[in-house]
């Protein structure tokens, strides 16, 4: 090639244009590589790790590990939070709120609700209402269960007023989403704050029963049989605690009916624990119908039958149960008024 070897002589810079060309192609292709191949690689292996750690906390929050559970979401919100999104760090902040809820069973309960208290509030600022309103209205949810759990540890209204005003702001999402599951769940949940305020003695049993009315009718539409029995389990459990103020055999057998109806609407296969504490209740309920005393006009030997009875339903009722991991608990015996 003595022609090119005199033309690249004659001008050199066209060797040196050249030389730029070949190194601003491989640099191109090496900046094309590294963007399109190994930092999508990268990101994947990322990905993947942070995945499989909270996947690691996930199945050890199921399983009841809530301490062990509490340090793996916590390890990734350490490790990881330069690299996590918006959302996922809502999430995660939620899910350590719930572990903290399930500590709070197992000991310390002030501490560990008013730390589950923290997380879902911090679970609030990453899920703002306007861009996540469902993934809001499950953290005020939460929020309202923490409240109410520490309610039931300390007994101070405004403790359950902070639960109410946390529901009634999920409620209020749900209700614009027409979630009308989610919206049972929540009026459950008003319901059972206003349980806990009648046993307090800071409000009347029937704000807790039209709650729970409500929770009813928005099934209505659109029923799910799991929300519907638990609906009715709650029902049947704030008749069961009127029982047993005033000893009245007519709410215990209210009593019944709705846990009857929660029995024929809950799966045991897919509601197990659901589905063993309704048992209990209803044992509980035989038990303080078979203690109750007869009346002046009752007659003694069908009163003698049916306290047979209704000891043989209770019997069978706890033995279910137990089964299912629900122990039996002896109610405390009723007041004849």
């Amino acid at each position: 090639m003595p022609e090119v070897r005199w033309v690249l002589n004659r001008h050199p810079w066209i060797l040196a244009v050249l030389i730029l060309v070949g190194l601003g192609a491989a640099m191109g292709a090496v900046t094309n590589y590294i963007h399109h191949t190994i930092r999508p690689q990268q990101r994947a292996a990322l990905e993947a790790r942070i995945a499989d750690a909270v996947h690691r906390a996930e199945g050890r929050y199921e399983g009841g590990k809530f301490a062990r559970a509490l340090e793996d979401y916590q390890h990734v919100q350490r490790t990881f939070d330069a690299d996590l999104t918006r959302e996922s760090k809502g999430q995660i902040a939620e899910q350590v709120g719930l572990c903290y809820l399930g500590l709070a069973d197992q000991g310390d309960p002030q501490g560990h609700l008013a730390q589950a208290v923290a997380a879902f509030q911090e679970a609030l600022e990453f899920f703002p209402v306007n861009v996540f309103a469902t993934a809001h209205a499950s953290v005020q949810s939460h929020l309202g269960d923490a409240y109410r759990r520490h309610f039931q540890v300390e007994a101070r209204s405004e403790l359950a007023n902070k639960a109410i005003e946390a529901y009634q702001a999920a409620l209020g999402l749900q209700a614009a989403d027409a979630d009308t599951v989610a919206q049972a769940q929540t009026l459950n949940r008003l319901g059972n704050v206003y349980r806990d305020l009648y046993q307090a003695g800071n409000s009347s049993m029937e704000q807790a029963l039209q709650f729970y009315e409500q929770a009813r009718a928005a099934l209505a539409a659109a029923p799910d049989a799991a929300t519907l029995g638990v609906t009715y389990t709650d029902t049947g459990l704030a008749y069961l605690i009127l029982a047993r103020g005033n000893g009245s055999s007519r709410s215990l057998k209210r009593a019944i009916d709705q846990f009857d109806r929660a029995v024929n609407q809950l799966n045991a296969e897919i509601s197990p624990r659901e589905y063993g504490t309704v048992h209990r209740h209803l044992g509980d309920a035989y038990t303080l119908l078979a203690d109750a005393k007869p009346g002046s006009s009752t007659n003694r030997a069908l009163h003698t039958q049916n306290v047979i009875a209704y000891r043989n339903k209770a019997k069978a009722a706890y033995k279910i149960a137990e089964n299912f991991g629900i122990p039996r608990q002896r109610p405390a015996p009723a007041e004849k008024k």
